[in-house]
This record gives C-alpha cells, sequence and structure tokens, in this order.
C-alpha cells in the first residue's frame, strides 16, 4: 500500500468507558497536504461518524492547520462508517486493559481504499481531542476522566 498515492488521513479516538465498552470520541481529517504524509497536512476538520461529512474544523489544533476554512465543511467521506465499525473490533480486541485511549490512524487511496496503518497511543494527542468541541469536553469529565469514577 506504500505504493499508492494518500489522498486523505483520518484519525479515530476510541476509549473503553468505565465499563469496559469502547467508545467512538471523535473522527477528524487531516488534508491539504502536498506530500504523501499527513506531517505535511494543512488543515483538519471533525467528520460526524453517522453521516462521514465534515461539519466543524480545527484551526487551533495544531499551527499547520490555521488554513482549515468553511470551504472544507460539508464534504463526504462514505469510508467513515466502515473505517469506525474495524476501529471498534481492533480496540475490542486489544489484550491490554491499561490501554483505554487509543488513536486509529487510516487513510483513503486514489483508488478510494481503506487503509489503516497504525494505532497510537493516545496519550499526546488526547488532551488536544478533549477539547474540540463543548460535547467532546462533557463527553470525557462524564465518561473517561477521574472526576466520573
Amino acid at each position: 500500500w506504500y505504493q499508492r498515492r494518500v489522498r486523505k488521513q483520518w484519525y479515530q479516538r476510541r476509549v473503553r468507558d468505565g465499563e469496559g465498552e469502547v467508545q467512538l470520541v471523535d473522527v477528524v481529517v487531516w488534508a491539504g497536504s502536498p506530500t504523501q504524509s499527513s506531517h505535511c497536512a494543512t488543515s483538519a476538520y471533525m467528520l460526524d461518524p453517522g453521516t462521514g461529512i465534515t461539519c466543524s474544523y480545527g484551526k487551533w489544533y495544531n499551527p499547520n492547520f490555521v488554513t482549515s476554512s468553511k470551504e472544507g465543511l460539508g464534504v463526504l467521506y462514505p469510508q467513515v462508517a466502515e473505517a469506525v465499525k474495524t476501529a471498534i473490533r481492533a480496540h475490542k480486541n486489544l489484550p491490554y486493559s491499561w490501554l483505554t485511549v487509543v488513536g486509529w490512524d487510516c487513510m483513503v487511496t486514489e483508488d478510494s481504499s481503506m487503509v489503516f496503518f497504525e494505532g497510537n497511543l493516545a496519550a499526546w494527542r488526547c488532551p488536544r481531542r478533549v477539547f474540540l468541541t463543548w460535547r467532546s469536553l462533557l463527553y470525557f469529565i462524564r465518561h473517561i476522566s477521574w472526576v466520573s469514577s
């Protein structure tokens, strides 16, 4: 899959709640990279996992994303529903109970194939995800943080 050109990448955060159930926290697409790497992406958009449509953007998430704009809203990523199901299955099969938050990284290639290429221990990026939206913040407070235990 390394030979296929990457079109877009999205990242999903999964967590285990207090009951051990896997929950989707968010789906973020990084776009606008002039290279095949997401490390050069210039914009970030949050996706509605139910529809696969970009619904908000995060200029503040990374200094590279200051060019994120309303023009990137309303874009459909039809592979998202399948990616969400795949990431939940993968997370449920993790053998480590202490590994509660994972960022499952996925990309869409030029031929519209979906490829998962890594799962990240989300300790470093998770704090930024907590503050993506008010909904994310409230979710973490109610279901994940020590405050809810």
